[in-house]
Order: structure tokens, then sequence, then C-alpha cells
């Protein structure tokens, strides 16, 4: 199987991957020994993010850890970095988390701590800090990394040559992983996955979920069961990190999916590339145009109606993130024991690290 996960890429990319895996390697040596600092904040933080550029489900995760918390009697606030807005506006993962976290506060900034300053000023008692994993600048008391079952280790290459942001060995620092779309590969191939992280973070509980689809939701709101997808052919388009799960889902589903539009991560949609999928869809005979609920945030009804795309046609397929009962356990367990831990941890992170504030 590590033959299916190596990458098939240039061999031009490989020194620059060597080059980025260097430097990688030398700035989380310079936060190991507290070069650079680490800045804490006075309310717990869980960071929740990935060795790998590209859709391990982060935003899934983070609203249900989000949800979860309302459940356990926080107000949990998120930040992000808010990474493909325009000017003035919000990136297509701000847009989701709003629309679904709708009384969380939730704050875009690539000054990460400032971000989080302004949350806890809006009354956050814990916060969720997005795609953090790197970015070691702001403290965390719960370091959440989510490895992709279908990818895991990112072709076994860093970037540009793979997907991997740094060297699997930095698992170290996770106090816990979660394996998604764990139910997307045989079980072989899954406690494979599990033994190699193990090997790098021992001790650290390994969680598994799974993306499951939840309902097809119209750019009114309004849902519908999966069960029309049946036999109902469709054109699929998405700009996220890894398509082909989601095309992999319409067609479990039953969905015949007469064609696919893969755009770049966190594209924004314009009136031509709308016209096109439109044309697209007419000349296959499609019935659906279906996205992902990041594509579908991002289309304006107006710019739908003068590309010539009938609104009533797009649906967007919303996606939930499960676990199992025992490891949802695991992770509200962590949750508790860390915010309630972490009074006590105070005094000696501002003596080592200095305060954010």
């Amino acid at each position: 199987m590590d033959r299916a996960w190596r990458a098939k890429s240039p061999s031009a990319l490989r020194p620059v991957s060597v080059a980025y895996g260097w430097l990688t390697r030398a700035r989380n040596l310079l936060y190991d020994h507290q070069v650079f600092k680490t800045l804490w904040l006075d309310v717990p933080v869980i960071s929740v993010g990935n060795l790998t550029t590209g859709g391990t489900g982060k935003t899934p995760t983070v609203i249900y850890v989000a949800e979860l918390l309302q459940a356990m009697g926080y107000m949990p606030g998120v930040v992000l970095r808010g990474y493909g807005a325009k000017r003035g506006e919000f990136s297509d993962e701000e847009l989701l988390l709003r629309q679904q976290l709708a009384a969380v506060p939730i704050v875009a900034n690539p000054d990460r701590p400032a971000a989080a300053r302004r949350a806890v000023g809006q009354s956050a008692q814990v916060l969720i800090a997005d795609d953090a994993f790197q970015h070691r600048r702001l403290g965390r008391d719960l370091n959440i990394c989510l490895i992709d079952a279908t990818c895991p280790f990112g072709y076994e290459a860093m970037l540009p040559a793979g997907r991997l942001r740094e060297r699997p060995e930095e698992l170290r620092r996770a106090d816990l992983v979660i394996v998604t779309r764990s139910d997307q590969v045989a079980a072989e191939a899954l406690e494979e996955v599990r033994r190699r992280i193990g090997r790098y973070c021992p001790g650290s509980p390994i969680l598994t979920s799974s993306h499951l689809p939840r309902e097809l939701v119209d750019l009114d709101g309004f849902s519908t069961e999966l069960t029309y997808l049946h036999d109902r052919a469709v054109v699929a388009f998405a700009g996220i990190g890894r398509p082909e799960s989601f095309y992999e889902s319409l067609s479990r589903l039953g969905a015949r999916v007469v064609d696919r539009v893969s755009f770049a991560d966190h594209h924004d949609y314009s009136g031509q590339d709308l016209s096109d999928l439109e044309d697209r869809r007419r000349r296959s005979g499609a019935e659906l145009l279906v996205c992902t609920s990041k594509d579908v945030v991002k289309l304006d009804p107006r710019v739908l109606m003068s590309a010539g795309v009938d609104p009533r046609r797009i649906s967007a397929l919303s996606i939930a993130i499960r676990f199992s009962s025992d490891d949802e356990r695991v992770l509200r367990s962590m949750l508790r024991e860390r915010i309630e831990g972490f009074g006590r941890c105070i005094a000696e992170r501002s003596w080592i690290s200095g305060s954010a504030s």
C-alpha cells in the first residue's frame, strides 16, 4: 500500500520539496527551543489542523467540536486565517462556519492571536483555532491533528512534490489524532494507518471519523432527502482540496455523475464559470448541478441568473462528521479535561512564553 501513497510528480520538484522540508524543520526547532515565542491566552484554545494540504475535513470537524462544546455548556469561538477571502468579504470557510454556527463568535484574521482576543471580547469561553497545527505562535491546550485515511501522508513527499506541509514525525506534537474518511478504505489499510500514526505519537489517542452525507440543500436553505439523487443524472463541481471524495460520495448515493468539474481550492466562481457549468448540464441532459457546502455559500443568485443558470437547478451535498459513541466519549473527555485543567497552567505559561495580551 505504501506505493499507492507515493507522489507521482515531476522529479524537478524534489529538490524544492527537500528545501521546503528543511525550512519547516528549522522553524519547528526554533519553536521547540523557545527562540520563537508561543503566545498564550487567558482562555483554553483547541487547535484543529492537519499535516497535508487538501481537504481532510477540518471545517466539518471544527463545526462538530463547536457543537459538542455547546452541548457541554461552553460558548465556543472560532478563529481562522480567512484564506481566499477578497478584501472586505468572507472566505468560503468563514461563510460556511457562520451559516452552521449562527450563535458562535467567528473571527478571521491572519494574525491569529489578534483574532483570538477579538473572539474572547465577543464572549467566547473556549477558542477553536481552525487549520492551526502549523501555526505555533498561538498556544493551544489541545492539539488535534486530522489524517485523511484515503491519502494519509501526502504521497510521502513535502510540498510541492507531494501534499505534506511538514514531516509525519511532527505528529509528536498532536495530543489527539483523528483519522477522517475512515469508512472509505479497507479495514487492513485503516489499521496500517493507525499503526504508523502510533509510532509517531505514542500515547496519544487515535480516533476515527466518517464523512456522512446528510442532505441536499438548495440556495434558499431548503433540504431534500438523499434518496432524491438515486438514478438521477447530475453534473458535479467542486473547488475543494480533495474533490474526488465528493464525487465518490455522490456515486455511492446512487447519482449518475455524468460530468465532473474540478476547480482550485477556495475557487471564486465567475459568471463565465457558472455559464460553462450550465452548458455542461444541458449538453449532458443532467437535471442538477451539485456542489459542496463550501462551494454553494459562494454562489450569488443574481450572478447565477445573469449567467443563465436557474438557481433551482443547483444543490449542495451537506456532509456531517460522525464518530462512534466510544470515540465521541474520548473526544468529549479530553475537551473537558483540558478546559477544566486550564487554570492550573496559566502561571507557568506566563513565565515561559509571555502573554498574548
